[in-house]
């Protein structure tokens, strides 16, 4: 019996047809593969109001002191005494009777699972984390400052989200005394306007481009009005019209976008 293969034209018909198929399918593959930034950020995000709230909650870390008048001394983050909990090691202990401002970053890196331990310079300390995130916290007045670099691959380092910096690796967060957390830079916002969905960034990526080039406005403007752009399709329309803008990456006007998710 004589056993008949495929002929050249129908190997070729076949071939075709799987490059059509894989051409339709592959995109939206990508499409729906998390952005590892953006996972990352949420992640870090996350982290960084649980153990804040856990911190804030413990009386042993966290505790108002008054004065004669039985007035509060302090409130919150602003509360820097030595902690009174037994369990907390004596190096950490130590280290922020020499330095009260350190308090806050030394024990929220406490919390966490880090490589290489801490370090500290003068009111701001640094530390990676296991998940290949690497944490900045500097306390400022009644505030801290804190800066995380997810360290994506082809990402700009360095920086935060601007015209020259479409790719950032870095974020950054003010946290008030009372533990209220605020990003305050462009892409990470953005991020935190649509949390749910973390396989197709680039609608965060216009409305990071939107905050970038829009002037401060009132808080409670500025999320509708860039939510509102974007549904009404005039978002483009703003960005390519963007050189008669004055550009800023001042985010003071931006609400204060707390965890929702």
């Amino acid at each position: 019996m004589i056993k008949k293969g495929f002929t050249l034209q129908e190997t070729l018909i076949t071939l075709a047809v799987i490059g059509i198929v894989a051409a339709l399918t592959i995109p939206a593959i990508v499409k729906l593969k998390p952005s590892d930034i953006k996972t990352k950020y949420l992640k870090a995000y996350n982290t960084l109001t649980n153990v804040t709230e856990d911190l804030l909650g413990d009386s042993s870390l966290y505790w108002q002191t008054y004065n004669n008048a039985g007035q509060p001394r302090c409130f919150g983050l602003d509360c820097k005494s030595v902690p009174i909990d037994g369990s907390i090691p004596a190096d950490i202990r130590t280290a922020i009777s020499g330095n009260t401002n350190q308090k806050y970053a030394r024990l929220f890196a406490m919390k966490m699972h880090t490589v290489d331990g801490i370090s500290c310079s003068g009111n701001t300390c640094t530390f990676d984390t296991t998940d290949g995130v690497h944490w900045s916290i500097t306390a400022s007045g009644d505030t801290h400052n804190i800066s995380i670099n997810t360290k994506p691959e082809n990402a700009d380092q360095n920086c935060t989200y601007s015209n020259d910096c479409t790719k950032p690796a870095l974020f950054t967060f003010s946290i008030s005394r009372d533990g209220n957390i605020q990003a305050t830079d462009c892409l990470g916002t953005a991020f935190l306007m649509n949390p749910e969905k973390t396989s197709d960034i680039s609608a965060d990526l216009l409305k990071a481009k939107l905050l970038y080039i829009t002037p401060s406005m009132p808080s409670n403007d500025i999320k509708d009005k860039i939510e509102s752009d974007f549904d009404n399709n005039s978002l483009s329309d703003k960005i390519n019209d963007s050189t008669s803008i004055k550009p800023t990456n001042n985010l003071e006007g931006a609400e204060n976008i707390t965890r929702n998710f």
